[in-house]
């Protein structure tokens, strides 16, 4: 098994970056993207990061992987936000009524009356491209450093030599971490091709 922290196989400009503007960027993009309420502008930045991803070299198989283990927790948040967060969504639009989509019947048990909303579900969209961002941060700045040189970054940066140390020690398990994911999925379709079969 290769343990080789840093997945990046080709040179980029990312690549080339010391880790401390990374980290900086990092950090400036997360508050960018948590302070943002506008869906359109949280899709482009999305998709500008997802860009550089793939510029820098992150492989499309992570991302795919990522995107796969993240649709669920997305269609959740869509799901809930456009349906049961009315309160939140009414304060920030300034709307004392929201505009529904479709409404469940009044006489079902429980969930009779609710309606799935326009701005619930742009606020369900703005919420997952937020976090989208985010999580394609990670891979943009940790994947195109080397551990040695994100420690070094660290140190130079003034960050505690124990906090710099736990960072590298927890990052040094993330491979075998992707191994034993990569192997749990492997047996997971071997399992469900065996039992169409």
């Amino acid at each position: 098994m290769n343990m080789k922290f840093m997945t990046v196989e080709r040179d980029s400009i990312f690549t080339r970056i010391d880790f401390r503007p990374k980290f900086y960027m990092m950090i400036v993009i997360t508050i960018i993207a948590l302070l943002w309420e506008s869906p359109v502008l949280q899709v482009s930045m999305a998709l500008v990061v997802l860009v550089a991803c793939i510029l820098s070299g992150v492989k499309m198989k992570y991302i795919r992987t990522v995107l796969l283990i993240m649709l669920p927790f997305y269609l959740l948040l869509l799901f809930t936000h456009g349906f049961f967060n009315d309160a939140q969504v009414k304060l920030l639009t300034s709307r004392e009524i929201l505009t529904p989509i479709f409404a469940i019947p009044e006489n079902w048990w429980l969930v009779g009356g609710i309606a799935f909303t326009v701005e619930g579900f742009w606020y369900g969209i703005n919420t997952i491209f937020k976090t989208l961002t985010i999580v394609l941060l990670v891979p943009l700045v940790i994947f195109t450093t080397d551990l040695d040189n994100m420690i070094v970054g660290m140190v130079k940066a003034k960050v505690p030599y124990k906090l710099a140390f736990i960072f590298s020690s927890t990052l040094r398990f993330f491979p075998l971490l992707f191994s034993e994911v990569g192997m749990i999925i492997q047996a997971h379709d071997c399992a469900v091709w065996q039992w169409r079969k």
